[in-house]
């Protein structure tokens, strides 16, 4: 089975995933793919993120904040 896509965004972080979003919206069909094996994560991370106002703009416009 040969499974084609506009775009391949390899990464799932947040500039990665706010990039399939965008993508996703202007009706591209497009595959997010982690570079490692996803592991359970069995402790909470406490660190903080810190995002610039635009960064915060961008994914506001994204409707994802």
């Amino acid at each position: 089975m040969k499974i084609e896509y506009d775009v391949i965004v390899v990464g799932n972080g947040l500039v990665g995933a706010a990039m399939v979003n965008s993508l996703a919206g202007l009706g591209l069909k497009v595959a997010l793919c982690q570079q490692a094996p996803v592991t359970m994560q069995t402790t909470i991370d406490w660190r903080p993120l810190s995002l610039h106002y635009a960064s915060v703009q961008v994914l506001k416009t994204l409707s994802i904040w």
